[in-house]
């Protein structure tokens, strides 16, 4: 049933007892050796007593070891620390320059909005700047033609009235259509400043 479970684990995370029994095996072996070494130089041990001081040296060897393997372990413990240290540097580093990408898409798509909206508002703007001309030229026109004809004053006065309201328009519509070229030909500059750069680096 333990094998059943084991299969089923991940290949990372799978337990192995090969290291374990080897190192039982490499323990025993030891022992004996050390046993029989201490038996041929020293004879057999004539109680219990004698018999387990036979071992004094080779626990005092594991306990060394053990000893040694802790100290392997901190100093592992210590190299992982590190470079998860690094590992965190790495990715504080990445989500930084994601955050630059996405705030430079960011930027790039409020400008290419910016731009088609004004690419919309300009002819537009353009198209009532002919308009209001066509009709500040009609009312010129009508006026001469009453100062001509001798038309009524109360007549004459209103369309003067229209004339100098229409020039006005006029003019407003001028400037704002030179306000959205002027804001055009920038972001076109500075597309293409950024652009420019982009390619340099």
């Amino acid at each position: 049933m333990d094998d059943g479970s084991n299969k089923s684990l991940p290949a990372e995370v799978k337990i192995s007892w090969v290291p374990l029994v080897v190192l039982v095996m490499c323990l025993v072996l030891v022992q004996c050796l050390a046993y029989f070494g201490i038996v041929e130089l020293y004879g057999k041990p004539g109680g219990s007593g004698p018999f387990g001081d036979m071992f004094g040296a080779v626990n005092t060897l594991f306990s060394g070891m053990a000893f040694a393997g802790v100290i392997y372990a901190i100093l592992l413990q210590r190299k992982e620390l590190a470079l998860q240290r690094a590992e965190l540097r790495l990715t504080r580093g990445e989500l930084k320059q994601s955050r630059i990408e996405a705030e430079r898409t960011a930027s790039a798509q409020e400008q290419q909005v910016t731009l088609a909206a004004l690419a919309q508002l300009v002819p537009l703007y353009r198209g009532e700047v002919e308009s209001t001309r066509y009709d500040l030229q009609e009312l010129g026109d009508k006026i001469d033609r009453a100062k001509h004809d001798g038309s009524h004053e109360g007549k004459l006065e209103y369309d003067l009235k229209m004339y100098e309201h229409t020039q006005k328009m006029l003019t407003s519509q001028e400037n704002l259509l030179q306000i959205c070229r002027d804001h055009l030909d920038d972001l076109y500059q500075d597309i293409y400043d950024k652009r420019k750069l982009e390619g340099s680096a």
